[in-house]
This record gives structure tokens, C-alpha cells and sequence, in this order.
């Protein structure tokens, strides 16, 4: 009587797998159609599949029960009394939006640093950057870096442009709209 649950979720999500190797042959099948079908056709084709995809998510949401709230467990350190660890000194320590709400979103007078700025959504500026590293870890709106010098700039997507100006010996790692650069012949792209 004890195994009759086990097997029954067994049995559960062996239907479910079923059902999602069904529902992805259909999605082949569809794209492969998509040549011999209208545009209107192929979008609600594509609408019900996604419909069927979210009820199957639903159905094994419905029937999986929730794990019970629990604690975490702590590291033998931890419950020993003793601090935990400090981070490794190669991570940079993210710096939020609040910590140049004076100044906006600029950031000036960077040398030989390792930043990573979390400015989600805001327009960024950086000025006198030299031998520095520097990560934008959210999406930004926009980015303008002025006066760089043997610096790498990552960034996540931004929605926008980047303008470089007066940049030299710097690579730039960057989604965007679009990008915009005076012409130095020293800039890495």
C-alpha cells in the first residue's frame, strides 16, 4: 500500500513525457508545414500548440504536490560559530544604482580598478577610465564612455546606443542598437 503512491507518480510522469514527445513531434511537423500554410493559419496553429503546451504545464503543477516549507541546511562552519568566508578577491563587488544617485548615472576617475556597476534601465556615463575593467551586469538604455585609456568594458544589452569618444587601446564587448565612435585609429573592436 506504501508503494501505490510512488507508482502512480511514476506512471504520472510517464504519461507526461508522452505527452511532451507528442507535443514537440507537432512542433516539427508544424514548422515543416509552415511552407504549405498561410501566415494566419501558421500563427494560430502556433497560439493552440502554445495553449496546449501552458495546460500540460498547468496539469503537472495540479498534480505535483508542493514540497513543505524546511530550513536550509547550514555548513559545519557555520553552525560551528565561525564567520563565514570572505569573497575571493578576483570577484568585483557590484555597485548598485543608489551609490551615484548624487551624480545620476556617471562614473569618473577610474584607474587600474575592477568595477561591476548594476544600473538597470538607466543611462550610463564613464569618464576617465584608464587600465580599469569594467562590467554593466543589467540591461542599460544607453551607454557613453568618454576618455578611456587600455581598458576592457563588457556590458549587458543595451537598448540603445553606445557612443565612444576619445577612447584608445580599449575592447569593447557589447550588445546594442547601435554603435557610435569618433575615428581613432587605436580603437579595439
Amino acid at each position: 500500500m506504501e508503494g501505490l503512491p510512488a507508482i502512480e507518480a511514476a506512471a504520472r510522469e510517464a504519461e507526461f513525457a508522452d505527452i511532451d514527445r507528442r507535443l514537440e513531434l507537432c512542433r516539427e511537423d508544424l514548422n515543416q508545414a509552415t511552407v504549405l500554410l498561410n501566415t494566419y493559419d501558421t500563427q494560430k496553429s502556433m497560439e493552440e500548440l502554445k495553449q496546449l503546451q501552458e495546460l500540460v504545464i498547468q496539469a503537472k503543477a495540479d498534480l505535483n504536490p508542493q514540497k513543505k516549507f524546511s530550513f536550509k541546511p547550514h555548513s559545519a562552519a557555520t553552525q560551528a560559530g565561525e564567520p563565514a568566508p570572505p569573497p575571493k578577491a578576483n570577484t568585483p563587488a557590484p555597485l548598485e544604482a543608489s551609490a551615484f544617485e548624487d551624480v545620476g548615472t556617471q562614473v569618473r576617475d577610474l584607474r587600474t580598478q575592477t568595477v561591476s556597476l548594476a544600473l538597470k534601465g538607466h543611462d550610463v556615463a564613464l569618464t576617465d577610465v584608464t587600465d580599469s575593467k569594467v562590467f554593466l551586469t543589467e540591461p542599460t538604455t544607453a551607454v557613453r564612455i568618454n576618455k578611456a585609456r587600455s581598458s576592457l568594458f563588457v556590458m549587458a544589452p543595451v537598448a540603445g546606443s553606445v557612443f565612444l569618444e576619445d577612447c584608445q587601446d580599449c575592447t569593447f564587448v557589447v550588445a546594442c542598437h547601435q554603435v557610435s565612435h569618433n575615428p581613432n585609429p587605436q580603437l579595439a573592436r
